[in-house]
């Protein structure tokens, strides 16, 4: 994340398209709820800094949710992590 960013951003993008599109076909089911998860914290603290985490995850995630909540409007989301992910709770 830090060495070669460009990398990171392609294949962050890759990465996300698995959880769009099964989220899209749960949605489609009926799903009212999906429940997403990607461990970035550990019982200290958060595994990266905040600002890698700003800006690797915290976009694609926000885009994912949009996506998923175009299908559905109404769609509850729930996001997972193990750890203390209290600053990413609190981030603006």
């Amino acid at each position: 994340m830090v060495t070669d960013q460009d990398f990171v951003h392609a294949l962050m993008d890759t990465v996300m398209v698995f959880p769009l599109k099964a989220a899209a076909n749960y949605i489609r089911l009926g799903a009212d709820m999906i429940w997403f998860g990607d461990d970035v914290a550990i019982q200290s603290g958060m595994m990266i800094s905040m600002e890698l985490w700003r800006t690797f995850l915290r976009p694609r995630f926000a885009k994912l949710f949009d996506a998923c909540r175009k299908f559905n409007p109404s769609l509850k989301i729930a996001y997972h992590s193990c750890g203390n992910c209290e600053a990413i709770i609190v981030s603006r």
